[in-house]
């Protein structure tokens, strides 16, 4: 933290006439190398060569949601380490020289635009600097341009100035958002690491110039995950008085979700690797699309590469499963307290009334009992996806996967053939599409005879499998009753 202060934290500046990095396995290492051997040998770049550029800089783009968790880890750690400081002295000792060199940069009023004929994927400004009038160059990204990065960087200054100071250590043993309770952010650097796991030196310097953020994975068992959503529940309740999930999905679950799912994407499509592994833990390095050559994310955990997948694909699931049930019981208790005042403004007796349905009769009182029902149809309806597939022989859908369909179909029907929001689908199963899909259509048909099956039947098929999403619904409504279902 101390040595954060004197450096921009969203820059990479090489000083000319300073030792510079000499690894060109790295891009931004090789960019550099080439930027500075063009200015030099170049005819047409004599004016600009390195004997009149004070330093090469590289501005990074760190997503606002890490930037706002790493704000509130450095905030615990100043916190810690002197008690007695406040707001303004945090800023200054951590963040000075950022605010003051992303502030310059923001300042300045043109900058040169070079023609960079050595890699398409950047882009080079310069601008020149009194008294001496020396080049300040910045390498950037080519879809982006200055003005986006003065944007960002004006972003960047107006979070660091409203961090959320107050926090209190004592008082909140439960982290801000969900995700506090997954990882542990930052709280080990590269010095910390090589004294904890004896590293070398090339390898503590490779951690100190490669990772940001690094999280250290809390392996926590799905029992005591449900029981700290309860928990993150129950505060918010307190805080507040009354509980809202869409509000609380916002506040504290959805950037947990979007973390895990962009981890395990990476580890599905094989862009994260084991770098290390060291003692008991394995250090994983995730090559996050978003994220520069420098800036990239490092999960310490003592789980291999299948057991990390399967543990976010596990997280996930018991949030998304969280959600749904929490969905539905806000649901239902509105179903609830509309059928009642229906039946206090009716003139005629509660006991001489019930509410027509379909072709079903029910009190309000018998709501749960009709929801249930539902369920128990649609359990009932795709009990044959708990088994071995004829052809296949193959289970055609874990117990996870199951679990999750039966909660999206009864959503579906119990919210008036709303689709569920499901932001990890279904993404192996083993049985043919036919088969899945003519499922869906005689169990529509079982609950709601007298309705033609909407488009909305089948996005959610689309929605629940991953391999369907860009089917065709003209293809689905075709669909006839397969060969071999009945046997299924």
């Amino acid at each position: 933290m101390e040595y954060s202060g004197n450096i921009n934290l969203f820059t990479s500046h090489f000083v000319i006439g300073t030792l510079l990095p000499n690894n060109k396995e790295f891009e931004i290492v090789q960019i550099l190398h080439d930027w500075i051997d063009f200015k030099d040998s170049d005819y047409g770049m004599r004016k600009y060569s390195t004997n009149r550029t004070q330093y090469i800089s590289f501005p990074h783009v760190i997503e606002l949601p890490t930037i706002n968790l790493v704000l509130k880890d450095l905030v615990k750690i100043y916190k810690k380490s002197y008690p007695f400081g406040k707001k303004a002295d945090f800023i200054e000792h951590t963040f000075g020289y950022t605010l003051f060199d992303l502030q310059r940069f923001i300042s300045f009023d043109s900058y040169i635009p070079y023609a960079n004929p050595l890699n398409s994927k950047v882009e080079i400004y310069s601008k020149s600097e009194p008294p001496r009038y020396e080049y300040l160059d910045f390498v950037i990204d080519d879809s982006k341009d200055i003005e986006f990065y003065k944007q960002y960087f004006k972003k960047v200054i107006e979070i660091i100035n409203n961090i959320n100071f107050d926090y209190n250590l004592m008082e909140n043993s439960l982290g801000d958002s969900f995700l506090d309770e997954i990882f542990i952010t930052n709280n080990r650097n590269y010095l910390n690491l090589q004294e904890e796991y004896n590293l070398t030196t090339i390898d503590a310097d490779f951690i100190h110039h490669t990772f940001w953020p690094i999280h250290t994975l809390n392996k926590i068992s799905p029992s005591q995950i449900e029981n700290l959503l309860i928990q993150h529940k129950n505060r918010f309740n307190k805080n507040n008085g009354i509980f809202d999930i869409d509000i609380f999905i916002r506040n504290e679950l959805s950037i947990t979700t979007y973390q895990l799912t962009k981890y395990y994407d990476c580890l599905t499509k094989g862009k994260a690797i084991v770098w290390n592994k060291l003692k008991n833990d394995y250090f994983h390095w995730f090559k996050l699309d978003s994220e520069t050559s420098n800036a990239q994310t490092l999960i310490i955990s003592e789980c291999n590469e299948i057991q990390l997948e399967i543990y976010f694909k596990q997280l996930i699931t018991i949030i998304e499963l969280f959600i749904l049930e929490e969905r539905n019981s806000a649901n239902n208790l509105i179903k609830k307290s509309s059928l009642e005042n229906s039946y206090k403004n009716n003139d005629e007796s509660i006991s001489s009334k019930t509410l027509k349905t379909e072709n079903h009769s029910f009190k309000p009182q018998q709501l749960e009992d009709k929801i249930e029902e539902v369920r128990t149809i649609i359990e009932k309806s795709f009990s044959f996806m708990q088994k071995n597939d004829n052809r296949q022989h193959k289970l055609i859908l874990n117990e996870i996967d199951f679990k999750n369909l039966i909660n999206w179909v009864t959503y579906y029907f119990e919210n008036n053939f709303k689709i569920p929001e499901i932001n990890e689908p279904i993404r192996e199963v083993n049985t043919s599409k036919g088969n899945v899909t003519y499922a869906f259509k005689l169990l529509f048909k079982d609950l709601h005879p007298e309705k033609t099956r909407p488009d909305s039947l089948f996005e959610l098929i689309k929605s629940c499998f991953k391999e369907y999403r860009n089917d065709k619904i003209s293809n689905f409504r075709k669909q006839k009753k397969p060969q071999f279902f009945d046997t299924l």
